[in-house]
């Protein structure tokens, strides 16, 4: 994630010098977007596998929100990485439990 915030500090720099660097950071929205996106499916993973609905439900569950989010013009899958987003600012899912 460092690297990517330098990346994106440079690509900025390189934008005040007046160098053409519009596809660079169109390249790296894509890859933080697609890490979010992932993150943020992550979290509906883990809430759904939480809940009590029998293993199959779960699965279509999975399925239709995936499904949703990639073929569907809902804006889902925004909201799915703002998730995944928020996950890594505050830990929704408690993973790194502090001792």
């Amino acid at each position: 994630m460092v690297a990517m915030a330098a990346m994106m500090l440079l690509s900025f720099l390189l934008g005040a010098l007046n160098i053409s660097a519009g596809i660079i950071q169109a390249n790296l929205f894509m890859i933080l977007y697609a890490a979010m996106f992932l993150q943020g499916f992550g979290v509906a993973k883990f809430f759904i596998s939480r809940s009590q609905m029998s293993i199959g439900f779960k699965r279509i569950s999975l399925f239709l929100i995936l499904f949703m989010a990639l073929f569907t013009n809902s804006g889902l899958a925004q909201v799915i990485a703002i998730v995944g987003l928020a996950d890594l600012a505050i830990d929704i899912r408690k993973i790194n439990k502090a001792v």
